[in-house]
């Protein structure tokens, strides 16, 4: 019997997706559990209610005093951007999640707005993450056997994972944006605004969930302190043409 909740599909952003914010054929897709322990999805129940669990709350508390935000998963070698829950577009200011009017009809279709400027901060700061974890692999010496295969870090939109709701990093990154009755659109935090990555580590050539600890972790683990190190420099220095090299400089 499988109990508990995913505590990535627990937060307070298109949490109660399949009516408030979706048609039924969106919603089918969603790779959220609305009760516990079904077979099609039995590790990915959303709770009772958004921020029900302590964990949440605690991450809530936390993020609320940050700027940025990466979560790290395993596994699959990439660097997901939000969102999770649609795909993005910047001309549309209106298909946003604090719109009403849209409630019960966004569909398979729909795309979730974000301001321009962020999305190409958002992809930069990711490209140049992807761009540090490759360089790794010069130096690295089990990596650099076979460099494109072991450090190819794809920066891709969640949502090309699979659909999901309640995911701590597109919380985060809608915490820049108003929640209000108007179907406009709000901004709250001026530019460059709050970043949210998830990085997805390892993949199935190197046992998934279950990567030696000995053989491929190491590496992996190398990989992913590359990808932060990446991200740090970049935000410190925009102009910087290249990620740190290994040992990290």
């Amino acid at each position: 019997m499988n109990t508990g909740v995913d505590i990535n599909r627990n937060f307070d952003i298109v949490w109660d997706f399949n009516g408030k914010f979706f048609d039924a054929a969106a919603a089918a897709k969603f790779a959220t559990a609305v009760t516990p322990c079904t077979p099609s999805s039995p590790e990915t129940y959303r709770g009772t209610a958004a921020n029900s669990e302590a964990e949440t709350k605690n991450l809530k508390f936390l993020q609320e005093q940050a700027l940025h935000f990466i979560d790290v998963h395993m596994d699959g070698r990439t660097i997901l951007v939000p969102w999770g829950f649609a795909s993005n577009q910047t001309s549309d200011a209106s298909k946003n999640f604090q719109n009403p009017t849209l409630h019960g009809k966004r569909g398979v279709a729909y795309a979730e707005f974000l301001p321009g400027s962020l999305q190409t901060k958002l992809t930069d700061v990711a490209n140049f993450m992807h761009e540090s974890i490759l360089r790794l692999g010069t130096t690295d010496a089990r990596a650099a056997a076979s460099r494109a295969l072991q450090n190819d870090y794809k920066v891709t939109p969640s949502v090309g994972l699979y659909p999901a709701s309640g995911c701590c990093d597109d919380f985060f990154f809608s915490r820049q944006f108003a929640v209000g009755p108007a179907p406009g659109f709000k901004e709250t935090v001026p530019p460059p605004g709050r970043l949210a990555y998830t990085i997805e580590c390892g993949d199935g050539t190197e046992h998934g969930f279950f990567a030696d600890p000995t053989t491929e972790f190491p590496k992996i683990e190398r990989e992913v302190h590359a990808g932060l190190w990446g991200f740090l420099a970049r935000l410190v220095d925009p102009a910087r043409a290249v990620g740190p090299g290994w040992p990290f400089l």
